[in-house]
């Protein structure tokens, strides 16, 4: 008797463990490039998740490969991987432009023995989570058309005020 509850609670406990493992292991925790950068040292070889901000342009290596940089909580990091994997990519961070937001799935390096011992991000898989935007803060037209209108006859007045005090002085000098 005393058996059969020892094995209940054996299997009662492990049961426990497995599904406690299944729920931390499914948790994704997913880094800004901020904690990659700065946790690099604990990070190193591990595959991890990291969230950014596309930015710039995608370099094609014209071997299957290329990178992009990925930029959050204003640290950015480059990113190794497919240019199939790339290509999901639309929009990229400008000027006038918000880049698509990327959870890319990869290996951080400290000193990637690929890339001449710099710090970098290969990635296996880069999902978007958010599309980018254009963004409307550009200029005005109408304020622009405006500004150019005006600039043109003050630096006329400015040049002709310019030249007549300069005969002033000439005039005084003599």
């Amino acid at each position: 008797m005393n058996l059969r509850w020892k094995n209940k609670v054996l299997i009662l406990v492990f049961s426990y463990l497995f599904i406690f493992n299944i729920i931390i292991l499914s948790t994704d925790n997913i880094y800004n490039v901020k904690e990659v950068v700065n946790n690099i040292n604990e990070l190193e070889g591990y595959k991890i998740k990291i969230r950014g901000e596309a930015i710039g342009d995608i370099l094609d290596r014209k071997n299957g490969y290329g990178w992009v940089n990925i930029n959050n909580n204003g640290s950015a990091i480059g990113v190794w991987a497919s240019m199939d994997e790339l290509n999901k990519i639309k929009n990229l961070g400008k000027y006038n432009q918000k880049g698509d937001i990327l959870v890319v799935t990869g290996v951080a390096n400290k000193t990637c023995d690929m890339h001449d011992g710099e710090l970098d991000f290969h990635a296996v898989d880069v999902q978007i989570e958010k599309e980018g935007i254009k963004r409307n803060d550009v200029v005005d037209s109408k304020l622009f058309f405006i500004f150019r209108l005006l600039v043109l006859p003050t630096i006329i007045i400015l040049g002709v005020v310019l030249i007549e005090d300069k005969k002033k002085v000439n005039n005084i000098a003599k």
